[in-house]
């Protein structure tokens, strides 16, 4: 998996995505694959589309417990296997933080 999310935290809560380069790449494989991501913009594509998913998602947990939420989000995230999607990058990203499994999901967010 060479796509991955970051969450940035409040004052301004928000994802970020960027490339991660397989440490078997070649140095010329890990050029084409972050030019590409940059020429195409894709990290302002994936997060143009965040806002949505978010906006269901928070809804969707809002009157969960903590442990549901923790295991919905590691859900969300296997079941995108090792596709290099947007989606799967942001869950994994969600599932990871602490921060957004306790109390990210009610903050309003920036994408």
């Amino acid at each position: 998996m060479w796509l991955a999310a970051r969450l940035t935290e409040p004052p301004e809560p928000g994802v970020s995505f960027y490339v991660t380069p397989h440490p078997d790449w070649t140095p010329t494989l890990t050029a084409r694959v972050q030019r590409h991501f940059a020429t195409f913009k894709l990290g302002k594509l994936y997060a143009a589309q965040v806002g949505t998913e978010l906006g269901a998602l928070n809804d969707y947990l809002r009157d969960k417990p903590y442990k549901a939420i923790a295991d919905e989000l590691q859900h969300r995230a296997a079941s995108y296997g090792t596709r290099n999607s947007w989606q799967a990058a942001l869950y994994r990203a969600l599932a990871a933080s602490p921060w957004y499994v306790s109390s990210g999901y009610l903050n309003e967010w920036d994408t």
